[in-house]
């Protein structure tokens, strides 16, 4: 009833103007009144919110404030003390209006600087850091040079605003005010300039790189023996973040370098410096950390089902979950982020052409590879050099034909290859320290009960996981017994159990593993057609195994210093053989020289970039060098497969520096003898082959050379050929000069003579003058070359004339006057051999 009686209300007042107007009204009024309940409430919240900001500013600045209110408080009262004496010194105390106007100047100079400096460093910012990562726009505000410059600007100024306020109060003058103020203006002017400078530094991010080194080194040394609470595992694991949040900021650095044209290269490249320079000394720093430490960074190790206990499976089974993975700390985390930055330079510097800087990286990584090494740590060389490999195998592949073989790529291949001779001599120094008390005389000089003391002694970082469990141990027996029982000897021999371990792990990589490293090099020039930059990293790695081979002799040394006095029975030492290293080195430098004789003639068939070392005439020598060493050895295997490519490559090596010309001329002579010099080392090491395939009762390695001759006579005119070599050794030896290369045939001829020598010999009387002997040997050939005690006169060259030319229709070739017919001599020792064996019979 009373809802009818309302409607019927509502819709007579609905008909009349004015009902809606006060309905309009009363809306609007109370629109009104809500805005402005809302607009306090706003505003309250508003400066609540801004009293909680100014709150904030007053917390971060009262520092500062409190330091000027100190200060000026300070001078205020000593001022007041020693103000009787500066009539005595002729100072006096400026007046009111030259005071105040004085501290007025220097506040004024100081809010000038400071609105300087940050509108210079916010044009820097907008033009440099608008579009780099937080990570590098962060270092902009922690440049410590600027920061530390601001807050002494900032404390200058309000401090010359602390003394007008003072004086205005009513307070006293104050000299020394005005001595401190004037210091603090010339220091704030003048470091403006320096500072202004290094504003344009900030062009360039890299710079600032050593602020985050620098903070990178604070982090290390906390976590080092001695460091503020360096124990502590939950500041260990802090210290760990912090440097890793520090490797990604100079991870950005060197991404915003690269992508910037202008930067990616000498300011790339000196981040790259100023990287390996701190992985260098983090080397030298890492054994003073605990290998428990969670410096070290923690990742998972999954097991695999079929290698696991049984507990384990059958829980992961039937919790239908994954076997719980191990938690275990990665000693290299470090090492390895950083290490990405060395090879990112390298990879880029070669995609944009830059072999200037790809080599300067290359010399930075060479110089941290030595150090590495020396450390040990052979093992993480060799990854680093697999990631550089699998980078420029990357870049290469790209773009074949955008990589010119010149003098630039070229060095940049020699610098890669010497990379390994870098390790090998890196850890030559670590063989030269090995000694064998070295390692029982650090150990006694240990306190075991020490908590820190074993990490003083530069134990190095694979061995010090073992001095850690020594100590354990030897911690507990003291306590128990009072004393140490175990003699300083077995506590010796246990750590050299580890440093024998290691040792034959890092022989292993240098003389098995580290052969990969030069063929996968060779194998990614090879495929991308670039043969004289494969000739670059052979030639490298002929220095590489020459060397290895001169350091046997100390890793003999070594060996026998860690091993040779080992008392304890079980322990499972490892086997080194340096009889099987110098063999297995010896088969690595042959295939190599094969490979080498193999590489001659394609060199030879391309066209040799302009100023590039002679890869093919150093093939060459070293392939003539280790046929004549092979002729000495009595190894077949070489002949067979490396004489061909050297036969080849000498007469090669002669029309590449044959002159064309009149032979008359004596300019044109001297040319045509170096040219002809080649060939004079293959006759001569041809001869060798029969004279010491008789001498080695072997006659298969006359066979390979003869057969390796005779295959060549039929592929080109046979009496042109003879000829030309008859010519090649007559105009030689025509002249009276020590003719080319002829000291190094010399040498091969004295090292025939040595071998010859270690014959036994048959006393015969020969003359009138004394007895004499001969050779007992059967071949005539050797009894002739080895019956003249101070050598004989006959050489290589002698010996192919009369087995090879002679009988191969050069009978009538004159090969000069100093070339004598052989066969009358070896007729002369049979029958002097005839007559030896008839008196042997007749007595």
């Amino acid at each position: 009833m009373k809802f009818l009686i309302w409607k019927s209300a509502y819709l007579s007042l609905a008909q009349s103007r004015r009902f809606y107007r006060t309905q309009k009204w009363i809306k609007s009024t109370q629109l009104d009144v809500k805005s402005k309940i809302f607009g306090v409430r706003y505003a309250y919240e508003d400066t609540k919110t801004n009293y909680g900001t100014l709150r904030e500013v007053v917390q971060h600045t009262q520092k500062s404030i409190i330091l000027a209110l100190t200060a000026a408080i300070a001078l205020q009262v000593v001022d007041q003390r020693i103000s009787s004496f500066y009539p005595l010194l002729g100072l006096s105390v400026p007046e009111d209006g030259d005071y105040v106007s004085f501290f007025a100047t220097i506040s004024g100079i100081g809010g000038v600087f400071i609105g300087l400096y940050y509108a210079a460093i916010s044009t820097v910012g907008s033009s440099i850091y608008a579009t780099v990562p937080d990570d590098v726009r962060s270092l902009l505000a922690r440049e410590r040079f600027g920061d530390v410059y601001m807050r002494l600007l900032a404390f200058l100024t309000f401090f010359c605003l602390i003394m007008v306020s003072m004086r205005l109060t009513g307070m006293p003058r104050n000299y020394l005010a005005v001595v401190l103020a004037s210091v603090g203006g010339g220091v704030g002017i003048f470091a403006f300039v320096a500072l202004g400078q290094r504003v344009f530094y900030f062009f360039d991010p890299t710079k600032l790189a050593l602020t985050v080194f620098k903070e990178l080194n604070g982090w290390i040394s906390k976590v080092e023996e001695g460091g503020n609470d360096w124990s502590d595992t939950n500041f260990q694991a802090h210290a760990q973040r912090n440097a890793a949040r520090c490797i990604s900021t100079i991870e950005a650095l060197a991404d915003t370098a690269i992508k910037q044209s202008h930067l990616s290269g000498d300011s790339l490249t000196e981040l790259v410096r100023q990287s390996t320079s701190f992985l260098i000394s983090y080397c030298e720093r890492k054994p003073k950390i605990p290998t428990t430490s969670l410096w070290f960074e923690q990742k998972y190790r999954h097991y695999d089902w079929y290698a696991t206990d049984d507990s384990r499976v059958s829980i992961a089974h039937q919790s239908s979950t994954q076997i719980q993975p191990e938690v275990v700390l990665d000693h290299f985390w470090f090492e390895r982020r950083v290490e990405k930055v060395l090879l990112l330079s390298v990879r880029v510097s070669f995609e944009k052409k830059r072999y200037t800087h790809a080599l300067k990286a290359i010399d930075c990584i060479d110089l941290y590879l030595n150090r590495l090494s020396q450390t040990g740590e052979v093992v993480r060389c060799h990854e680093l050099l697999k990631a550089l490999e699998d980078d420029i195998a990357a870049v290469l592949f790209k773009e074949p034909d955008s990589i010119v073989e010149s003098i630039e790529t070229i060095a940049v291949f020699e610098r890669l290859s010497s990379l390994l001779v870098s390790v090998s001599l890196g850890f030559r120094k670590s063989v030269v320290a090995t000694k064998a008390s070295a390692s029982e005389d650090f150990l006694n000089k240990i306190n075991w009960l020490s908590s820190t003391d074993i990490y003083r002694h530069d134990v190095p970082h694979y061995g010090l996981h073992r001095v850690e469990w020594i100590k354990k141990r030897l911690t507990f027996e003291i306590e128990a017994d009072g004393r140490q029982i175990s003699p300083p000897w077995y506590i010796s021999e246990i750590y050299s159990l580890e440093e024998a371990l290691r040792f034959q792990e890092n022989v292993s990589q240098l003389v098995d593993c580290e052969s990969v490293h030069f063929h996968t090099l060779s194998k990614i020039c090879d495929d991308a057609q670039k043969y004289w930059l494969a000739a670059a990293i052979l030639s490298g790695e002929n220095e590489y195994w020459a060397k290895l081979q001169y350091q046997v002799v100390l890793w003999a040394g070594a060996w026998e210093a860690l091993t040779g006095d080992s008392r304890i029975k079980g322990l499972p030492w490892p086997k080194v053989s340096i009889d099987e290293t110098n063999r297995t080195l010896r088969a690595r430098q042959i295939d190599l020289i094969s490979r080498m004789a193999q590489r001659m003639s394609l060199l030879y068939l391309t066209k040799k970039p302009e100023d590039c070392p002679d890869y093919p005439g150093q093939f060459l020598h070293t392939a003539g060098e280790y046929t004549f060493d092979s002729l000495i050895r009595n190894d077949v295997s070489f002949l067979e497969t490396a004489f061909q490519n050297y036969l080849i490559g000498c007469f090669l090596m002669f029309e590449e520096l044959a002159p064309d010309g009149d032979l008359t001329d004596w300019r044109v002579q001297q040319r045509y003898k170096v040219a002809a010099a080649a060939l004079l080392d293959l006759l001569d090491i041809s001869g060798y082959a029969k004279l010491l395939a008789d001498f080695h009762n072997n006659n298969r390695l006359w066979e390979i050379v003869e057969e390796r001759w005779l295959t060549y006579l039929k592929s080109v005119p046979r009496i042109r050929l003879l000829t030309l070599l008859s010519g090649a050794v007559a105009i030689t030896e025509s002249g009276f000069e020590i003719s080319h290369r002829s000291i190094l045939r010399t040498a091969w001829k004295q090292s025939v003579d040595g071998l010859l020598r270690q014959l036994p010999r048959v006393d015969i009387a020969r003359n009138r003058l004394g007895d004499d002997s001969v050779a007992d040997h059967k071949s005539s050939l050797v009894r002739r070359f080895a019956n003249d005690r101070h050598g004989a006169f006959d050489d290589g060259l002698d010996v192919f004339i009369e087995f090879f030319v002679r009988k191969n229709g050069g009978e009538e070739l004159d090969f000069g006057r100093r070339r004598r017919s052989l066969r009358e001599a070896l007729d002369r020792e049979e029958s002097v051999w005839k007559e030896i064996h008839s008196r042997r019979e007749a007595e």
